[in-house]
């Protein structure tokens, strides 16, 4: 693990890695709320589901009700406050349900209204495992709402590149951790490719110097399609440094706004017109959301009259001030990581050696006391034979003398009788 640490050593200034994401799901489903603002009597009682996966792949269905005032809970709408507020009221209905511990909770939805009854449904794609399936429906019987039956719309990917994450990796850089932007530098530039069906081409945006102020998006004079990003947008003050979201809904103002020629938005709008034009999220435009250290763009459109997604996000990268320079604080702080890799190592070996040396110690001993044991053993057992050895010569002494003994009397007797 320590030399897997200092392998591919890269340190150059403002790593990214980009991830190109292909789809073919839904991306989006909206309802127009608008007939039922209007006649919240008619629509009092009328209902309305929501399909889609969860994050196991199973499907799921949530129905709202239409309430003409008095409405309680997250699953009945109140209808009864005119237009502008019964979109607005459903968009924080489904909010609560994402909220921890809902049914939609950790999936990757987000809800939007657009201030006139319509309401979508988008799923994030970097943020949870959760999939539209068939969207928003309305039962037949309800009057009010299938009027509207035109405006349920599910809009699909159908195939292509719609996704790239640039992710921001490494020392003054964005946190991944926490989301936070321990700083851009000026000079930095995030690019952005884009293709029109015959060419690409790419749109860069730069980061002033600390202190200066220029508008965001305009073109820099005398450079070829690079842009402004103020420092204080994208780096931040001393105080308050800017979070991956600010930086995201920067760059999504940025590349959506209507501009005219000689901004970013304006500029990419010429370059793609007239087949696929820029346009805000919901509307088949561009999202761009901060997930992490991470920010994200995807690309919702699709053409209306065929049905087909057209493949306009090409790549979305970052090159460091002054374009891939060394950051000796990155290659040090590796390093250092690298050195404390070694240093886990050598500990763990020299414990082990530690073990080792106190295993040949263990069996030393008990092998000098087997051999101790086993002298005993026999040392007891020689001593044993011995005494027996020395008990039977005793034994067949005495047995002698007996005998000489018994031998010796007759002829005593004999001795009696003169013979």
């Amino acid at each position: 693990r320590g030399l897997g640490a200092i392998k591919d050593l890269d340190v150059t200034a403002g790593k990214v890695v980009d991830t190109v994401t292909e789809r073919d799901d839904p991306i989006s489903a909206t309802i127009d709320l608008d007939a039922a603002a209007a006649t919240p009597a008619a629509a009092d009682g009328e209902q309305l589901t929501f399909s889609y996966l969860d994050e196991e792949g199973e499907e799921q269905t949530l129905t709202f009700t239409l309430r003409n005032g008095g409405a309680t809970g997250n699953f009945e709408i109140d209808v009864s406050g005119g237009v502008g507020a019964v979109g607005a009221d459903f968009a924080t209905k489904l909010g609560n349900l994402a909220a921890t511990g809902g049914p939609l909770a950790g999936l990757g939805f987000s809800f939007e209204e657009d201030g006139a009854e319509a309401v979508t449904v988008r799923r994030d794609f970097a943020k949870g495992e959760g999939q539209i399936t068939t969207g928003f429906d309305v039962d037949a019987t309800n009057a009010t709402l299938t009027a509207a039956a035109a405006n349920l719309v599910v809009q699909q990917a159908r195939g292509g590149v719609v996704q790239i994450e640039l992710e921001f990796q490494g020392i003054n850089r964005l946190d991944i951790s926490d989301g936070t932007a321990t700083q851009l530098e000026a000079g930095d530039t995030i690019d952005v490719v884009f293709n029109n069906g015959t060419n690409e081409s790419k749109f860069t945006f730069v980061v002033g110097e600390q202190g200066t102020s220029n508008t965001n998006g305009n073109l820099i004079p005398g450079s070829a399609q690079q842009y402004y990003l103020n420092y204080a947008d994208a780096v931040g003050t001393a105080t308050s440094a800017i979070t991956t979201s600010q930086l995201a809904s920067t760059i999504e103002g940025l590349l959506t706004a209507a501009g005219a020629g000689g901004t970013i938005s304006g500029d990419i709008n010429g370059f793609l017109n007239p087949a696929a034009p820029l346009g805000a999220p919901g509307t088949g435009g561009f999202s761009v959301q901060a997930v992490g250290g991470s920010v994200i763009i995807t690309d919702e459109f699709q053409e209306a009259a065929t049905g087909t997604h057209v493949d306009r996000l090409v790549s979305f990268n970052m090159d460091s001030a002054p374009g891939g320079t060394l950051d000796f604080e990155l290659m040090l702080q590796q390093l250092d990581a690298a050195e404390n890799h070694f240093k886990q190592a050598i500990g763990r070996l020299g414990a082990a050696e530690k073990r080792l040396e106190s295993q040949a110690v263990f069996i030393d001993n008990l092998v000098k006391a087997m051999n101790d044991g086993i002298g005993t053993l026999v040392d007891a057992d020689m001593s044993e034979e011995s005494a027996r050895f020395q008990a039977l010569q005793v034994q067949q002494q005495l047995g002698l003398q007996a005998l000489s003994i018994a031998n010796a009397q007759p002829q005593s007797i004999l001795s009696l009788f003169g013979g």
